[in-house]
């Protein structure tokens, strides 16, 4: 498996990303786009992502046997008082391949660009009770709060994206939508806003992380 964090991308890559992705909204993922996704929408989110590259969003690519077969994004905070932070956003990988300990390489090519551009703190958003839960508890991250949120009705099923949230303490849900419009509506999403923290820890982090982790070994 080869990973890599391109500064740029070419035409294979651009088209090698959208069948990923395809790929992995058609079996289910819930990333931020419905079901079937067409090749242009998706090639369209790389091109955004491509730009976003541009101003210090980081794209992690793994390869194998030359196919494109997982990727994740690094994006730091642009405050001021955020440096130390960055957030971990869409961690996905190709359902012919799953298995093969591709995120588990992926997050570990995160944390470790992390550490060396000085980053103490890492945050991301996943919903609760899938797959990807029990690889980030794998990988020693920390839930530092969950809750529930009630999208707004929608005419035809869907599956919610992520959402994010400031409010450290538990939330409450929303107040559930009527009977007659559940059937309609999108489902209440469960998500857990989790953070991996290396050392030297802020109070600030420490007030958010009952458990602080480990000290990581440092970057070669």
């Amino acid at each position: 498996m080869n990973i890599t964090a391109p500064t740029t991308l070419s035409a294979a890559q651009y088209d090698g990303l959208a069948e990923l992705l395809i790929d992995v909204i058609n079996a289910g993922g819930s990333v931020g786009f419905f079901a079937p996704l067409q090749k242009e929408t998706a090639l369209e989110y790389w091109r955004q992502v491509k730009a976003e590259m541009e101003s210090g969003l980081v794209l992690f690519i793994a390869e194998m046997d030359g196919v494109i077969v997982g990727s994740v994004q690094l994006a730091p905070s642009p405050k001021a008082n955020g440096q130390h932070r960055a957030e971990v956003r869409k961690l996905i990988s190709h359902t012919d391949y799953r298995g093969k300990g591709i995120a588990s390489r992926l997050m570990q090519a995160v944390e470790d660009h992390a550490l060396a551009c000085g980053k103490t703190l890492l945050v991301l958003d996943t919903h609760l009770g899938r797959p990807a839960e029990a690889i980030y508890q794998h990988l020693g991250w920390t839930r530092v709060v969950s809750f529930r949120t009630t999208p707004p009705v929608r005419t035809a099923p869907c599956t919610p994206p992520s959402c994010f949230t400031n409010n450290w303490p538990e939330r409450s849900a929303l107040a559930p939508e009527p009977p007659e419009a559940r059937q309609n509506a999108m489902r209440r999403l469960s998500v857990a806003h989790t953070v991996r923290a290396f050392p030297p820890v802020t109070p600030e982090e420490t007030t958010i992380s009952a458990s602080p982790l480990p000290p990581a070994a440092p970057s070669t």
